[in-house]
C-alpha cells in the first residue's frame, strides 16, 4: 500500500510493508525506517554489508564500494584470486542508529542507510553470576 502525502509544497510517499513503515522523500530520494519493528537493529549488534570491489590498490589492499556510504573506502586483503567486481560480506559492530541510518565500526565508522545491513547477531549483555551488592545480614 502506497500513499502520497503533500505538505508545505514536496511530496512524501508512505509505504507500509508489515510492521515497518517506510517513509521516502521525494526531495532527497532516500528512505528512512520510521517506526523500527521490535527486533531491530541495536546499538552492539554485529552486523554485515555486501561490498563490491573495486579495483586492487596495492598488495595488500583493495578498494570496495559500500552501498549507500558515498565516501572512498579501502581494506586489507591479502587474498591473491580477488577480482573488480567480486562481493564482499563487511562486519562490525553498530556504534549508533538514527533515522534509518545505522553507524558500523569496520575500523573507521561508516554510516550507511539502515536497509543495506543484514543482522548476524544481536547483542547480549554481560550476566553477572554474584550480585552487585552484598545480601544484608
Amino acid at each position: 500500500m502506497t500513499a502520497a502525502i503533500y505538505n508545505q509544497g514536496f511530496c512524501q510517499s508512505v509505504m507500509s510493508i508489515g510492521k515497518h513503515k517506510l517513509k521516502v522523500d521525494e526531495d532527497s530520494r532516500r528512505a528512512r525506517l520510521n517506526v523500527m519493528a521490535k527486533g531491530g537493529i541495536n546499538i552492539g549488534d554485529e552486523v554485515a554489508i555486501t561490498a563490491i570491489v573495486r579495483k586492487r590498490v596495492t598488495e595488500d589492499r583493495v578498494s570496495v564500494l559500500i552501498p549507500s556510504y558515498h565516501q572512498p573506502h579501502s581494506m586489507v586483503d591479502t587474498s591473491p584470486n580477488i577480482s573488480s567486481g567480486q562481493k564482499i560480506e563487511l562486519r562490525g559492530d553498530v556504534t549508533r542508529v538514527n533515522e534509518g541510518r545505522v553507524t558500523i565500526n569496520l575500523g573507521v565508522p561508516v554510516t550507511v542507510n539502515g536497509d543495506t545491513v543484514r543482522l548476524v547477531t544481536p547483542y547480549k549483555p554481560p550476566t553477572r553470576k554474584t550480585p552487585l551488592v552484598d545480601k544484608p545480614t
